[in-house]
């Protein structure tokens, strides 16, 4: 039985999904996510399938009964799925020699004889995405139930392996671990305003990443605008209404940043973050402060950001009027101008991968007063 921590879902969670399992080949390069980016290919796979299981994400909130024996426990957040008695063998098979049979004398054997899962969804699996925690060692597990005679009498056991998440060091090399594979292809109005040529639309379709895709603004009004003190500068982005928003809701935070235009196509782009808001806590790591430059959606339905240094460091040419770069990250490492040396700083927008989808007013919006903007407040010199 291999069960699945939920932790929770996006979409629709009432919808149907439908996710079979499949050992990975030991021909496979599998390792763990640090070492993949999220458009991997599929892992190769070996066998026939070792089990499915189809289920509504709301229906594994609920409080299931498992009975063994007299043994009465029941669990939530969970997703089991009944695989072949042939792996069950197979494990049992294992001894603690150091010989091609002695799956349990060490790590390395037992990774040469069992690679691991492949958990694979139906493409049109519902119209949402299920999260499961695999750290959790308490309802994350494979079990294997199993009888033995032990002194003439037959007896029910069970053996439990868990995911456990090594810590290792630089000079080790990770060897198990887990990684996420997700695929989108767009479709509807994000597509053909993907591919309208239009360089200033009207909306903005932001799909959060993996594989989304984001907005590039440009201010030009910040070239010809004389020098001021600027007390505050505001990017203001505006929420529209959107089709199955209910079910597929909108970022709570959205993330900023300034591009180098390296390439037409923006393949090549360098990312930098606004400095003034990365701190360095006492193990020497960078953070970004959202706090104090924005990005929530507000209760009047707009992203917010303070770009007040930016648009000061511009009027008195200090920095060229940037290319800025709107969207949700889940995993984005943009650089940190003010470093020495420049350093790239990890920042995550959303909680989890694919989580949100929001449709903006563009700068050329019909209504001037939800259009894409930036709010000055400033004083003559």
């Amino acid at each position: 039985m291999l069960s699945l921590n939920y932790i929770g879902g996006y979409g629709d969670t009432n919808s149907m999904q439908t996710v079979h399992v499949y050992e990975i080949s030991q021909n496979t390069t599998f390792n763990d996510t640090t070492y993949y980016r999220f458009n991997q290919p599929d892992f190769e796979t070996t066998g026939a399938e070792l089990g499915s299981a189809t289920f509504a994400m709301s229906s594994l909130k609920d409080s299931m009964t498992l009975i063994r024996n007299t043994d009465t426990s029941r669990v939530a957040n969970q997703l089991r799925i009944r695989l072949d008695n042939a792996l069950g063998a197979r494990l049992a098979s294992y001894d603690t020699t150091n010989t091609p049979n002695g799956g349990y004398y060490n790590d390395t054997l037992f990774k040469a004889l069992f690679r691991g899962f492949a958990l694979q969804a139906d493409n049109n699996s519902g119209n949402g995405l299920a999260y499961f925690d695999l750290a959790n060692s308490t309802k994350t597990n494979l079990i294997v139930y199993y009888k033995a005679t032990v002194s003439g009498k037959t007896d029910t056991a069970q053996v439990m392996y868990t995911h456990a998440l090594r810590a290792i060091t630089t000079s080790q090399t990770s060897t198990g671990g887990q990684a996420n594979i997700i695929k989108r292809q767009p479709a509807g109005n994000w597509a053909t305003y993907l591919n309208n040529g239009t360089p200033q639309d009207d909306k903005l379709y932001l799909q959060s990443t993996p594989l989304g895709s984001v907005g590039y603004i440009k201010i030009p009004a910040l070239d010809t605008f004389q020098n001021k003190l600027i007390h505050r500068a505001e990017l203001v982005a505006t929420r529209l209404p959107s089709e199955a928003e209910n079910y597929f809701t909108a970022p709570g935070q959205l993330f900023v940043d300034r591009i180098k235009l390296d390439s037409p196509d923006h393949s090549k782009d360098s990312a930098f973050l606004f400095p003034e808001y990365v701190s360095v806590n006492a193990s020497g790591i960078s953070t970004f402060d959202f706090t104090q430059f924005g990005g929530k959606l507000q209760s009047d339905n707009t992203y917010r950001f303070n770009i007040t240094q930016t648009v000061q460091d511009v009027l008195t040419q200090k920095l060229a009027n940037p290319t800025l770069r709107i969207y949700a990250p889940y995993d984005t490492r943009p650089f940190n101008p003010a470093a020495n040396p420049v350093s790239r700083v990890f920042v995550d927008a959303i909680p989890a991968p694919a989580n949100g989808r929001v449709v903006l007013a563009g700068g050329n919006y019909s209504d001037q007063s939800v259009r894409l903007r930036v709010r000055l407040i400033y004083s003559n010199l």
